[in-house]
């Protein structure tokens, strides 16, 4: 390894040097004498720091991330470092970097500003975007659902969407994806109109391409174009010095490691353009609904309030500020018409400028002649995979949260658990709300608890399992029962004759039961069974 950079510093002092030399009959004498020697190592000097620091940055901002995982592995403790400070000081390197041996010494923002002399090179104005790059994803998620038409009268948002570009540029130059993904990145950054200044795009671009795990690789294509850095930098400066190059990507490329959500978390104001997809099923008379529907899309910020989903129309975007990381989405209807039943499949929702592609499972009728009654849904969001053209890049790229199943997800009836399973099942939930609790508040996992109460193998489920196990739930000619008709025959003993003569010392938790129960049922019609017995164990939770 010594004799590795041994060769690296000698190879770039004579590139250095040779650049001097070149250049000295054109230079004015200076009356300090010939400094090429003492210029030269200086030059090496500077470039080694920068490669150190950026390793040193990268490192810090990983295992700040990695939290206890870090520890773990012999890291110190990173704990009270912001990670937004981390971010801003990675922006400051790259300028710093970008700046060094740069002509023009006007650019206030040198990586912003190669940026966008790139964009205007490829002509990034003009290029004609698709729809395809959001239709791909969804396909990919949904391989097993039915394909929904698009539709002609489906509403478009004024807002850019990162998506597929045209092949060649003006000049006949063949545009790769790299670029393609480049261009959408700062057309994105270039239209938020709550930045003003070239180092805020700059801040704003680092981190939507940390979000997007793309960090590396934008700035691998950036210093491909070899023409616009013989136009604006001199041979010795460090982004025409391959080798360190090379390194300093690689440094970049370890981001990728971890998950980032800096945009979304920081520009809490800003206004996103959401692409909703939903898939509905192949069952008789439950593809399509005659009743009114609505959504209200909930994530780690806010929630967006009641959304009124086009009629007939199951693929269409709307803009609200942000959210923030898609935790829960409910859906719904009136019941209105002659045909109100609906069973859903599915809902994906995009993040049209992060890209991210959530999935709502959902499988189950949103009817009240189906099912338990329902027609509304809690839906608990679950972030895909992202998939890569460039493996070689970012390699298999994927979400660290863990797959959940939504609360309304078909029952498996055909295992049994057994009792030592269950009692396992009811254990794991409750020491995870446990641990839960116990984490610092900036652990950046607000609405994981949503997950921990309603989600797989969350304290409903496995409180469900607790009572399915033995339940008689298959009736011949009838209505399946459910949980809550079993509490509800048990909340009716208690109001009864008979359920009068109990013990003193159960009094009170008998009024606090049947008290919650008839809240519970009075509270909304159109919240089937299991909605209710999810509210019933929520309620008793807290």
């Amino acid at each position: 390894m010594k004799q590795d950079g041994k060769k690296m510093r000698d190879k770039l002092a004579v590139t250095i040097k040779k650049y001097i030399q070149e250049n000295k009959s054109t230079r004015p004498k200076s009356q300090l004498g010939d400094m090429s020697l003492n210029s030269s190592d200086a030059h090496i000097t500077f470039i080694q720091q920068l490669l150190t620091e950026c390793k040193a940055k990268t490192k810090r901002m990983l295992v700040l991330k990695m939290g206890q995982e870090a520890k773990d592995l012999g890291h110190n403790d990173v704990k009270g470092v912001e990670e937004n400070s981390l971010i801003a000081s990675l922006c400051d390197l790259l300028d710093r970097i970008w700046g060094h041996g740069l002509n023009i010494r006007k650019a206030k923002c040198p990586l912003w500003f190669h940026l966008l002399s790139y964009y205007d090179s490829c002509d990034g104005d003009t290029m004609e975007l698709t729809e395809d790059s959001f239709s791909s994803p969804c396909q990919r998620s949904a391989e097993s659902s039915p394909v929904m038409p698009r539709r002609p009268h489906m509403r478009r948002s004024t807002s850019p969407e990162p998506t597929r570009i045209r092949t060649e540029s003006p000049a006949g130059r063949r545009v790769s994806m790299g670029t393609k993904a480049l261009m959408a990145d700062v057309r994105s950054v270039k239209n938020l109109s709550e930045i003003k200044t070239d180092t805020g795009c700059l801040r704003a671009f680092v981190r939507l391409a940390l979000e997007k795990k793309a960090l590396s690789k934008h700035l691998k294509t950036l210093l491909n174009d070899k023409d616009i850095l013989r136009k604006y930098y001199k041979n010795y400066a460090f982004v025409r010095t391959e080798e360190e190059r090379e390194q300093f990507l690689y440094y970049l490329l370890s981001l990728n490691a971890v998950d980032y959500f800096c945009f979304t978390n920081c520009f809490t104001t800003l206004a996103i353009t959401y692409k909703v997809v939903i898939v509905t099923g192949k069952q008789l008379g439950g593809s399509t609904t005659t009743a009114n529907v609505w959504m209200i899309l909930a994530g780690e910020i806010k929630d967006t309030g009641i959304i009124d989903v086009p009629k007939g129309d199951c693929e269409f975007r709307f803009q609200h500020p942000n959210v923030g990381k898609l935790t829960t989405l409910r859906i719904g209807h009136d019941s209105s018409g002659y045909a109100p039943g609906w069973f859903v499949e599915q809902v994906l929702v995009r993040n049209e400028i992060t890209g991210h592609l959530y999935r709502f499972p959902c499988g189950r009728w949103l009817a009240k002649s189906n099912d338990d009654g329902s027609t509304e849904r809690l839906l608990v969001a679950e972030l895909q995979e992202k998939q890569t053209n460039n493996n070689e890049e970012s390699g298999n790229s994927t979400s660290s949260s863990p797959q959940r199943r939504s609360p309304v997800m078909p029952r498996k009836t055909p295992e049994k658990s057994t009792i030592p399973v269950v009692q396992e099942n009811v254990a794991n939930a409750v020491n995870n709300i446990v641990k839960y609790f116990c984490r610092p508040e900036s652990s950046g996992e607000r609405g994981y608890l949503t997950y921990l109460l309603c989600g797989e193998n969350g304290l409903c489920d496995s409180l469900d399992q607790v009572f399915q196990c033995g339940f008689k739930s298959s009736r011949l000619f009838q209505k399946n029962f459910f949980i809550w008709d079993f509490i509800e025959k048990v909340y009716l003993y208690l109001n009864s004759e008979e359920g009068s003569f109990i013990l003193t010392d159960q009094r009170r938790a008998k009024l606090s039961f049947c008290s919650v129960v008839q809240k519970i049922n009075d509270a909304s019609q159109t919240v089937g069974k299991d909605g209710k017995f999810q509210t019933f164990i929520c309620l008793g939770a807290r």
